[in-house]
């Protein structure tokens, strides 16, 4: 049935997306490639890699070596944190000489000290005390 859907109603990208663990995205990568379509891979990572401890620079490298031609991170962290991140991706890609296109979705609200591996699940606004750290129009210029 997944593949009758794949083949029959999407007809432009494959987009594997948030995962936690670099193993688990380069099977959905694996699996996405055998459609024929582009692939566009994100994980939820932040500065400290994925939930294994590898780096994003190490992560970025191994996801565009499995056939992403598109890959980045999202919805984990702020805008700030979350180009920290895409920094260390691009400079790993870089020193392999591999170039993925990038992409990124941040979140619209700060996260502040945030220094697990989970981004604003962690922190102590989480769920009811967001609105406070919601990123003003002027803050996103």
């Amino acid at each position: 049935m997944f593949y009758l859907i794949i083949q029959y109603f999407i007809n432009y990208l494959e987009i594997p997306q948030y995962f936690h663990h670099i193993v688990e995205a380069e099977w959905a990568i694996e699996l996405a490639l055998e459609y024929d379509r582009p692939v566009a891979a994100t994980m939820c990572m932040g500065p400290n890699g994925d939930g294994d401890g590898n780096s994003p620079g190490e992560c970025a490298v191994r996801l565009a070596k499995a056939g992403a031609q598109l890959i980045g991170v999202n919805c984990l962290y702020d805008p700030y944190i979350t180009l920290d991140t895409m920094r260390m991706m691009k400079e790993a890609l870089g020193k392999e000489d591999q170039k993925p296109f990038l992409m990124c979705q941040a979140l619209g609200f700060m996260t502040p000290d945030t220094k697990t591996n989970y981004g604003w699940c962690d922190i102590a606004e989480y769920a009811y005390g967001k609105l406070l750290l919601l990123l003003h129009y002027n803050e996103l210029r």
